[in-house]
């Protein structure tokens, strides 16, 4: 499963059927819940705090445990833009040369994010490749920034062609909300206008 949408009814009712199927997973501050919504006013930095595009990545890339899927639920939808769209990792990845792989799996990466460095989040931050032990890491304006060696900036280039290849879109509505696999699955948004305001969860499946 990469990606389901459900209708959700209120935030509560969304909660509740979320904790049926999953375990919450605190997120950088300490809560569950985390607000999706552009406020210029917030000082962590976090590409969710704004309007603009943001392009493929997963969540918690700098958490040891990556969580197994995250949930948005939405409050309100934007005027224009803002759609959700996402892509499967692992065939993007596996369609790759075989020289392309070797590097962006031989190549680590220091993951600690703005948002870690903000609360305070000392217990975070791995150095890791993008896919180790059953985890993906995967920022595409985190990683571009971070890796140095040409060779290795093309494969990643390509890498992300390939991803936005297969995306798939989608808009959430008020009410509704989506499940997206986390570990083989990465997402992104594109810019938008308009009140657009979610709830985000991440999540683990229940022992």
């Amino acid at each position: 499963m990469l990606c389901e949408v459900f209708k959700a009814g209120s935030l509560a009712d969304c909660v509740a059927l979320l904790a049926d199927r999953f375990d919450l997973v605190p997120q950088y501050s300490g809560l569950v819940e985390h607000r999706v919504e552009a406020d210029h006013r917030d000082g962590a930095g976090f590409n969710s705090k704004s309007a603009a595009f943001i392009d493929f990545h997963n969540d918690a890339y700098d958490y040891p445990v990556v969580p197994e899927a995250i949930a948005l639920y939405c409050h309100s939808s934007a005027s224009s833009g803002g759609e959700t769209f996402f892509s499967d990792f692992d065939a993007a990845f596996d369609g790759l040369d075989a020289d392309d792989r070797q590097r962006l799996s031989q190549s680590e990466c220091r993951y600690f994010t703005k948002p870690a460095e903000f609360f305070g989040r000392s217990d975070l931050g791995v150095r890791a490749t993008i896919r180790h032990d059953g985890m993906l890491r995967y920022s595409y304006g985190y990683l571009r920034d971070r890796i140095e060696d040409p060779a290795t900036a093309a494969s990643l280039a390509r890498l992300n062609e390939r991803l936005h290849g297969g995306k798939k879109e989608l808009r959430i509505e008020p009410g509704e909300a989506l499940v997206l696999c986390n570990r083989t699955a990465v997402h992104g948004r594109n810019a938008f206008v308009g009140a657009r305001a979610l709830s985000r969860f991440w999540l683990r499946s229940k022992p």
